[in-house]
């Protein structure tokens, strides 16, 4: 799986999914730390990438916009610290499928994960 990682989240999450055999990369490696949210949305569905964010304004912009792609795994959990997302993160990755996550909203949260096919109705 490929993964964009979006501004809130450190470059540290894209080196440790790096490290975990996954092709990463953050938002400021590509020169996009001030981009439009669509900017980064495109550039995600471009790239083939799941986008990895805290921001809960992507999948609004999927919503409105009946968007099928890119696939975003939006974090929400009560500790942010780059451990325990990456914790939860390699839980969430180990326990679905890629074809689950791709073209899809999913919510990682402290006890479980949602998923929601794209597009958002």
């Amino acid at each position: 799986m490929r993964f964009l990682i979006d501004a809130p989240l450190p470059p540290a999450t894209a080196r440790w999914l790096t490290s975990q055999g996954y092709d990463a990369t953050h938002v400021e490696a590509l020169d996009l730390l001030q981009a439009p949210d669509e900017v980064i949305l495109r550039r995600a569905a471009d790239e083939q990438r799941l986008l990895i964010t805290t921001d809960l304004d992507f999948p609004e912009i999927l919503a409105i916009r009946h968007l099928q792609t890119p696939g975003v795994i939006l974090i929400r959990l009560s500790d942010a610290t780059p451990e325990y997302v990456h914790e939860r993160l390699a839980t969430l990755l180990s326990t679905a499928s890629p074809e689950t996550l791709t073209n899809a909203v999913t919510v990682l949260e402290d006890l479980r994960f949602r998923t929601r096919k794209l597009p958002l109705t």
